[in-house]
Parts: structure tokens; C-alpha cells; sequence
């Protein structure tokens, strides 16, 4: 038995009764607009302004909402035009624009030649203070900047006057600047590379003046379009980077900026931006702009070694560390700071690719990015120093491992330097290189090794690179003690451990002492009483009453170990030198070791 219509399922009748009202309601395009014998006098010119105006406020969203009767555009525009000459009030040609505006919506499909015509108006009427609304009317005019037909090769000066009468002004440009990324997306075949030019370098100025980051981001999505739609032309090529390279410098738009210019790198103008950016850093003197070079910097190392470097760019650091060496004269604070960022990146990832005169220029930047950090503000120094030094020990260890085909000793001659922002290790590894070359044969040896114990031992704090520096001091005298006795003891011994019973690290004195101890045990000549006085200070120290006699102190082994430690020496020096002249220095220490013996135990 067939289902009747109230045992349907209610969704089938719901579609059913969609369906059958389908074409019961018309929609209002397709309700025609008739303009009455009325309307069309009441728009004509010998009305009064504010009749006219009345009958457009009236027709406004009925024009919008309805289909026009044909030729209903034209007559409207040929009655209406007249209010729109400069000579009528401000607020009338508004109110005459606005209408205008919703007129184009509503009846865009029906336009046809009036769009021409609305153009040609829109082109001579040159009022500044209908600007704005002639943006929102070439807007509806042209569906966003999406559709130009009858108006394509004039389209593009048009767009360069409206686009620099807004940015001249310092208004909202938002609208305006959408307009144009539409444009040049939609309609690049009919821009010429000379309306692309100047709109390059228009927006190059806009974005030096402007700090509002939505028009900012605006500006970089059209030049993003240029490349992608469009080309830049040679001329042009410089602005499209400088722009670039100045917008970088802010977070909210830094990955914009470099996703933009990675596309044009990518392009057969990579080479050529490439170049642009090395002309930037080489600006002359005086005429830098910090921003800019910051920028080129960070392009430069992004494109070529960066983590999403350009794969078609073939070219060597070596073809650019001369261009960094240059921007590192300027000394900004930001520049450094960037500088030390890319040599980082370069190191890190393509050090095993760079050959001997790349790894010599890139050691002459790191050099320089040294002296250059004093200069830099608190907040950004310990930063720039921490990527210094990862740069640094990524250095040293390809050193070590024989990857590293520069010069070595300006390696370890930059470890130096920045010894205090370096790991222990990395500064252990400089002592056990610089102990290789203290020898007679190299030209001011123990001027050296005084230098050597001056940073690395009286300077540092370090327990290990003290204790480290001590051995090397120990092994070299002993070593050549026997030519050069006096110049080792003035030069590098006595200056600095003069002073031996005062130091507080106990490991440190206890091998400060050893090593007078040895050292005491082959001296033979003046400055052999000055040793053992060393050790004479130390061990008249066990005597010494405490302080305070209210406080109870506990001692341990490990609180006599420099002690024992010196009376083994004193020991060990009497055994050497029973036999030897002096004899006054063998009955010295025979008393001293009494009477140290006589205060501790009596």
C-alpha cells in the first residue's frame, strides 16, 4: 500500500516542501527597480542639494538590494554627477560617493561601460578630501583590485596616485594596500615594470616611516606577490631588499620578511639579490643605517648556510666573510650581536666544508667580534658572548679531531683571549697547546710563560686550569734550569708564588708548594734562599695561635696537607743538597725544620 503524506518521515517532507517553495519567493535581484518619473525629477539639478540628497538616502539600499531597470545606472550618474564638482560642500560629495558605492554593488553584474566611465571619474577627481572615498569606490569598483575590466593599462598609475597621496598622508592605508595585493595577484600581466619599480620603491619608504606592523605585514605580502605573479626589475632590485632588510629587524614580521626574500633568492634574481646585499654592508661611511646592515647580515648567512639556506645559491662563505669583516666596523651593538649569530650558524654547520683561507677569514671576524664586545649594552653582551663562545669550542674541537685546515695557533691565540667565557676544558687544552712551544728556540719563551702563569694562575679562578698551570710552570723550569735558572725564577716563579702561604685554595697551595719544593731541590744559585723563605712562611704558619680563643675549631687532614706537603720538601731538599754547596743552606733548613717542630709539638 503506498505511503500517504502524513506517514512520510518528516525529513522527507521537509525537503519536499523546500522544493515545492523553491520558486515561491523571488529574490531581490530578480525584482527590477523602476525609477519613477518622480525619482528621476527629484534628482535633477534645479532641486535643491538636500531634495537630492533625500532621494538618494532613499534609493540607497534599494539600489543595492534591486536590479536596476536598463540603463538605470547611466541615468542616475548623468543626474547625480554635477553634486560631485569641487565646488559643492564636503559632506554632499560624501554623501554622493557613498551612494555611488552601494550603487556599484548592487548593480556591478549590469555596469559594462559605466565602468570605464566611473573610472575616468575617479582618475580626475583630485580632492584630498574625498581620498578615502575614492579608495572604498575604486574598491567596489573593481571587486577588491580582483577585476579591471576596460581600465587595465591605466589601472596601475592610478593605484601608484592613490597609494602615495595615502602613505604622504599617514592615514589608515590598510584598504588601499589590500586593494593592491589583489591587484598584483589578479592583474600582473598588466603592470609594467616601470609601475612595478616605483611601487617597489614607494612601499621601500612606506615601511621606513610607518610603525604600524598590519600595513607593514600588507607591504611585505604585495612584494611577495611581485615575485611570485610578477618580476622585479633590475633597477628595482636594490629598494626590494633594503625594504627587506630593514623590516627583518622586527619580531612581528621577521618571518614574513625572510619567507619573501628566500622566494626571491630562489628566483633567477637570486645571484643578483645576493650582490645587492654585500652593496648594502658596503655603504659608504656615514651614510649606514644599522637596521640595514643588520638585515643584510642575517639574509646573507640565512640564504647560504642558515637551517633553510637557498639550495640554488652555489657560492662559498669565502665569497662573503670579506663583506661581514666590513659591517663589523660600524661596531652596533645589534650588528655584533647578529654577526655573532651567523658565524655560529656558519661554524656549526658547514665548518667541515670551508677550506683554509675560508676558516683564516673567519677566525679574523671572530677576532674582531672580541674586541667588540665591550661595547655592547649589558642586556645584549652575555648573549652575543654565549654564542661567541659555542662558535669558539665548535672550533677547538674540529682543531683537535685534524678537521680544522687553518692555522692552529690563531685558534688557540683566540681561546686566549675569551678564556674567561670558555669551558674549563677548552682552557686546558690551550695550556697542554701553549706548554708545546716553551722552549729556548722560540723568541721570548719566558716572557710567556710569565705571561702565562700572570692570566691562568694569578687571574683565574679556576681550581683546575690553576692547578694545570702550575705543572706546566713546574715541567718547563725543571726542564731548563740548568741555563736559565735566574730569568725562569725572576720572570715566572717568584712574582707569583711570593706569596704561596696566603692562598686559600688548599689544592692550589698544596701544589704551589710541591712545586717550590722540587724546584728548591735543583737551585743552585742567588735565588734559592727566596724558595725556601717560600716555604719557610708556610711552615712558620703551624704555630700560629687561633684567633679566637671562644671558638672551637676542627681540624682535619686535609687541613695540614700543605704542611706535610712542605716538610716532605724540606726533607726531600735536604737529602739534594747534603752534599752540595752551600753548606749554610742545609744547616738553614735543619734549623727551620726544628724550630717549626719545636712550635707545633712544645
Amino acid at each position: 500500500m503506498p505511503q500517504t503524506k502524513q506517514d512520510r518521515p518528516f525529513g522527507e517532507r521537509l525537503k519536499a516542501w523546500f522544493k515545492s517553495s523553491k520558486s515561491s519567493f523571488a529574490r531581490p535581484q530578480d525584482i527590477e527597480l523602476i525609477l519613477s518619473s518622480e525619482t528621476v525629477s527629484e534628482l535633477a539639478a534645479d532641486q535643491p542639494t538636500h531634495v537630492r540628497l533625500q532621494t538618494l538616502k532613499e534609493l540607497q539600499d534599494l539600489v543595492r538590494e534591486r536590479r536596476l531597470q536598463q540603463h538605470g545606472v547611466e541615468l542616475i550618474w548623468v543626474k547625480i554627477r554635477d553634486m560631485l564638482e569641487t565646488k559643492n560642500k564636503r559632506e554632499v560629495r560624501h554623501s554622493v560617493l557613498e551612494f555611488l558605492q552601494h550603487l556599484i554593488i548592487g548593480q556591478y553584474t549590469t555596469l559594462e561601460m559605466m565602468r570605464a566611465e566611473l573610472f575616468r571619474f575617479l582618475k580626475k577627481h583630485q580632492v584630498d578630501e574625498d581620498l578615502d572615498h575614492r579608495i572604498k569606490l575604486l574598491n567596489a569598483l573593481t571587486e577588491d583590485g580582483k577585476d579591471i575590466l576596460h581600465f587595465e593599462d591605466e589601472m596601475g598609475a592610478m593605484l601608484l596616485d592613490l597609494l602615495r597621496t595615502s602613505t604622504e598622508k599617514q592615514t589608515d592605508c590598510c584598504q588601499i594596500l589590500t586593494l593592491t595585493v589583489n591587484l598584483v595577484k589578479f592583474n600582473s600581466a598588466y603592470l609594467d615594470p616601470e609601475i612595478v619599480s616605483h611601487l617597489i620603491g614607494l612601499l621601500f619608504w612606506y615601511t621606513r616611516t610607518t610603525n604600524r606592523n598590519n600595513e607593514i605585514r600588507l607591504c611585505l605580502e604585495i612584494y611577495k606577490c611581485i615575485v611570485m605573479y610578477n618580476f622585479v626589475p633590475s633597477e628595482a632590485i636594490l629598494h626590494f631588499v633594503s625594504c627587506l632588510c630593514s623590516v627583518v629587524n622586527l619580531p612581528e614580521v621577521c618571518q614574513d620578511a625572510w619567507y619573501t626574500m628566500r622566494s626571491l633568492i630562489g628566483t633567477q634574481l637570486g645571484h643578483s639579490a645576493l650582490f645587492n646585499l654585500c652593496v648594502l654592508i658596503q655603504s659608504t661611511p656615514g651614510m649606514v643605517d644599522v637596521a640595514l646592515i643588520r638585515g643584510a647580515v642575517f639574509f646573507i648567512g640565512s640564504s647560504l648556510w642558515g637551517p633553510n639556506h637557498v639550495p640554488t645559491l652555489k657560492y662559498s662563505a669565502m665569497t662573503v666573510l670579506p663583506v661581514f669583516l666590513l659591517a663589523l666596523k660600524e661596531c652596533h651593538q645589534l650588528v655584533v650581536y647578529e654577526m655573532a649569530l651567523q658565524m655560529e650558524s656558519l661554524v656549526m654547520r658547514q665548518g667541515l666544508l670551508l677550506n683554509a683561507p675560508g676558516w683564516e677569514e673567519a677566525v679574523t671576524i671572530l677576532e674582531m667580534l672580541v674586541t667588540k664586545l665591550d661595547r655592547c649594552d649589558s642586556d645584549v653582551r652575555p648573549l652575543a658572548q654565549h654564542h661567541l663562545q659555542a662558535t669558539i669550542v665548535k672550533l677547538e674541537v674540529l682543531a683537535m679531531n685534524k678537521q680544522y685546515p687553518g692555522s692552529h695557533s690563531r685558534v688557540y691565540n683566540l681561546v686566549e683571549s675569551v678564556s674567561d667565557l670558555c669551558p674549563e676544558q677548552s682552557v686546558l687544552h690551550l695550556l697542554n697547546y701553549r706548554s708545546e712551544h716553551l722552549y729556548p728556540a722560540n723568541e721570548g719563551w719566558i716572557e710567556k710563560l710569565g705571561q702565562l702563569m700572570d692570566r691562568f694562575y694569578e687571574r683565574d679562578v679556576r681550581q683546575q686550569v690553576r692547578v694545570k698551570m702550575l705543572s706546566i710552570l713546574k715541567d718547563t723550569v725543571m726542564t731548563n734550569i740548568l741555563m736559565y735558572e735566574d730569568k725562569l725564577l725572576e720572570s715566572a716563579v717568584l712574582p707569583f708564588l711570593s706569596g704561596l702561604d696566603t692562598e686559600i685554595d688548599r689544592m692550589v697551595k698544596i701544589k704551589g708548594v710541591e712545586t717550590i719544593s722540587v724546584l728548591a731541590a735543583k737551585a743552585s744559585k742567588a735565588h734559592l734562599k727566596d724558595l725556601l723563605d717560600i716555604l719557610e712562611k708556610i711552615l712558620k704558619k703551624i704555630g700560629d695561635p687561633i684567633s679566637s680563643q671562644d671558638t672551637a675549631v676542627l681540624y682535619t687532614r686535609q687541613d695540614f696537607l700543605h704542611y706535610l706537603e712542605a716538610v716532605m720538601g724540606l726533607v726531600k731538599i735536604f737529602k739534594e743538597r747534603f752534599y752540595r754547596p752551600p753548606v749554610t743552606s742545609v744547616r738553614d733548613r735543619k734549623s727551620t725544620r726544628l724550630n717549626s717542630s719545636h712550635a707545633r709539638y712544645l
